[in-house]
């Protein structure tokens, strides 16, 4: 099993076009979600904090590439108006 991470979605998405891994992580843009590209499974966790989605993470299972996401919390809700 090969993975490879990068920070950068659109960098993520160019290792997994590469045919070198099974599976890619990204980040960046905090929106969590799932692809394939090629036959290598390309995730994002999304957003821990709980800004921009539902807080959570990606639980990855090596033994069958079974992912999912886990929801930590409640979304956080920032008022502009006390900062």
């Amino acid at each position: 099993l090969r993975i490879g991470c990068h920070h950068y979605p659109g960098l993520a998405f160019g290792l997994a076009a590469g045919g070198q891994y099974d599976m890619v992580c990204c980040g960046h843009n905090h929106k969590s979600g799932a692809r394939t590209i090629g036959d290598c499974l390309v995730l994002n966790p999304g957003d821990l904090l709980g800004k921009d989605e539902l807080p959570g993470f990606i639980l990855f299972e090596t033994s069958d590439l079974s992912w999912e996401r886990i929801i930590v919390g409640k979304r956080l809700v920032i008022d502009d108006a006390s900062l």
